[in-house]
């Protein structure tokens, strides 16, 4: 099994030999049984599009009359892919269409899974491109104070002062995709990860909020936090110099934040595309990511029991954004595989999508189509194979129609003239209006020959399972003799262990032990369901029906029910307990409730609370639903971290107004305030 470019790049795209013998050429698709598809021949005479492929021409074609249906599909929660193709540069195929979806999208208060996920942050950089493909200004002012809310109610909610990131979970671009947590991750313990997708989409979030008050001379207070900053900490957390690439998420809890063993591919070429990553970076990851299938897969390597087919639920937006990362290196092979793979999808699941991220692709890499307020520029990037001429008809930016034809391949232009007009700057302004043609030659210079290669399917080993017997003691249920296993305090691998039982000792402080099992190879799996360690003494739990008003008609013995408080719809506004400490401590709280208004760890269903002790702010918890109707389903809220004096303290739980719409205040039910007091030992690890 291998993926590379034919020595005859002439006459072929790519040759992609995978397990069917699948060979993509410039005319068509050669399948393992020796049939051939190619596309209709009207189709590609139709086609906007003219290249020396028959094959391309036709499904850039067919890609284009089906973007509108994307961003007209995929307005609903959850549904983000169309939000990064207009991020890229796709708002420029349909620069109403886009405007009108961002528009739906701003409606709604859970789009992108918030509070859960972040996926809304997309929405900011989609929002700007809008902007650059309409110069609209109206639209401009009116995005701008919906971008503002978004990150304002984003870092109210998830962020860590302490790591200077954002938590939240990785977010879903389809609504069958299975997200890389282990099983023991319900929707608090994803909340409370630090996803490499969630705080890329911040930086270029607050990146484009800042181009977006600069042009509209707008005012309103800036983030507490910088683009800057915010990439600055992502490559000191979220980079692995060990594997030379970017860890998919941080997990475990406050207390442990520990990398992941799997690496999510969309989060590296968004960190690639924004300027997260370095140049020396850009050229770690695209060395050491492989290929499946002839196609860069969404994660790798597979959680254990994960389906191949599962790490290729994004394929088509995945390879089109790979494809814009590899040419910032200069690797033609990469552009030429995500080509080739991206003609295979649309020949084998036409519904994919697949067409329209060919098209994309071919704008924003091959024309090296790019957005900029008041212009757009060319910087293209030419496969050999194409070199014979380009042509693009009917490119309409603002009151202008514009033709581009290119002559020649490499990625360095020679010479760039408008309507015969040389110009310097390879780009056209939006003031131009009418018809209008663009003429480049290239350098005909070589791009990098840096083959591209398929590597061996590989699953993470198994996430164990500990069985606790006591607060320090237990046994791993599923041992395996063909794994090492090695204990994780607080984050850092401890002691190897040498059979199934577990035993934490030697602490003399509040910590968070797991278990993790770590192949013959090196590789490592997920760690267990992190457990607490604590002294004697360490955590308090502070029943709050004792000092406020109990008693829920949500369930149905009396007895019971005054176990509870009512937070939010139709309960208190606050609840309010007291804690009295001997010294002044740090400490975790969090909230022990119960949610049964949806489905677990269903967004729109989740309620928010914010947490002051002795008057002061300390932060948010989140309270996903448990299940639908399950108010006897109890569970802890992500926690929050605060100093607790000496003495009496006053916390309070208080509903939250005008954040994320009715969903902050939802009814929950209470039933007690944890308390876990931190001592000295473990802050100073």
């Amino acid at each position: 099994m291998a993926v590379g470019a034919c020595t005859d790049r002439h006459e072929h795209i790519s040759a992609v030999y995978e397990s069917d013998g699948c060979l993509v050429s410039l005319t068509g698709i050669t399948k393992a049984d020796g049939s051939v598809w190619m596309p209709d021949d009207s189709l590609a005479a139709a086609s906007p599009l003219a290249s020396p492929s028959p094959l391309i021409d036709a499904v850039f074609a067919d890609g284009i009359s089906r973007f509108g249906m994307m961003l007209a599909s995929d307005s609903s929660c959850g549904g983000l892919e169309a939000d990064m193709a207009v991020a890229v540069g796709g708002s420029l195929l349909d620069p109403d269409g886009a405007v009108a979806m961002l528009r739906r999208q701003a409606c709604q208060t859970d789009f992108g899974g918030w509070p859960i996920s972040e996926g809304a942050l997309l929405w900011i950089p989609a929002a700007w491109s809008a902007f650059c493909a309409t110069s609209d200004t109206v639209w401009l002012r009116e995005a701008y104070g919906v971008a503002q809310d978004i990150i304002a109610r984003s870092l109210e909610v998830g962020w860590d002062s302490s790591l200077g990131l954002l938590r939240g979970s990785m977010p879903a671009w389809s609504g069958e995709q299975q997200l890389p947590y282990p099983r023991w991750a319900d929707a608090v313990r994803r909340f409370e990860s630090v996803s490499l997708t969630a705080n890329v989409a911040l930086a270029e979030a607050i990146a484009a909020l800042e181009r977006m008050r600069a042009v509209a001379d707008a005012g309103g207070e800036c983030p507490a936090v910088g683009a800057s900053y915010v990439r600055r900490r992502v490559n000191s957390l979220l980079w692995d110099p060990s594997r030379g690439r970017y860890s998919a998420y941080l997990y475990g809890g406050r207390l442990m934040d520990m990398q992941a063993p799997v690496t999510d591919n969309i989060g590296q070429a968004m960190a690639m595309i924004w300027g997260v990553a370095s140049e020396p970076m850009v050229s770690s990851v695209l060395s050491r990511t492989g290929y499946i299938r002839g196609m860069v897969p969404d994660l790798y390597p597979l959680m254990a029991g994960m389906k191949v087919e599962a790490a290729l639920t994004g394929a088509p937006m995945m390879q089109t954004l790979w494809a814009m990362a590899a040419v910032m290196d200069s690797r033609e092979e990469s552009l030429l595989a995500a080509i080739a793979s991206l003609c295979r999808l649309h020949a084998s699941e036409p519904e994919s999508g697949a067409s329209s991220w060919l098209a994309l692709l071919v704008m924003r890499v091959v024309f090296g189509i790019g957005l900029q307020p008041a212009t757009i520029g060319f910087h293209p990037s030419v496969p050999q194979c194409l070199g014979g001429g380009l042509s693009l008809n009917g490119l309409r930016y603002g009151d202008a129609v514009v033709d581009v034809a290119i002559k020649g391949f490499g990625n360095r232009v020679a010479r760039f003239e408008i309507d015969g007009v040389p110009s310097v700057t390879y780009n056209i302004a939006d003031s131009l209006s009418g018809y209008h043609k663009v003429e480049i030659l290239m350098a005909n210079n070589t791009m990098t020959e840096v083959g591209v290669k398929d590597v061996g399917l590989q699953w993470c080993p198994p996430t164990p399972e500990v069985v606790w017997r006591s607060m320090s003691s237990g046994r791993i249920a599923d041992y395996s003799v063909s794994l090492d296993y090695y204990m994780v305090v607080n984050g850092l691998r401890d002691v190897r262990l040498t059979s199934p039982e577990v035993s934490v000792s030697g602490l003399v402080s509040t910590s968070v032990a797991a278990v993790v099992g770590v192949a013959d190879d090196g590789l490592s799996g997920f760690c267990s369901m992190p457990r607490f360690c604590v002294p004697r003494g360490a955590v308090s739990r502070y029943e709050v029906e004792e000092c406020n008003r109990s008693g829920t008609d949500l369930v149905r013995d009396r007895r019971t029910s005054r176990r509870y408080v009512e937070s939010g719809r139709g309960g208190l506004a606050d609840i309010k307990v007291t804690a009295t400490e001997s010294d002044e401590v740090d400490c975790l709280i969090d909230i022990c409730y119960a949610n049964g208004n949806g489905s677990a760890g269903l967004p729109s269903a989740t309620a928010l609370r914010r947490v002051t002790v002795n008057g002061e702010d300390v932060g948010m918890v989140v309270m996903p639903p448990r299940g639908g109707g399950w108010w006897l389903s109890t569970g802890y809220s992500s926690s929050v971290r605060a100093r607790l004096r000496k003495g009496s303290n006053d916390i309070v739980l208080s509903v939250v107004d005008n954040l994320g719409g009715s969903s902050a205040a939802d009814l929950v039910l209470v039933d007690n305030v944890r308390v876990i007091r931190l001592t000295d030992e473990l802050l100073q690890q």
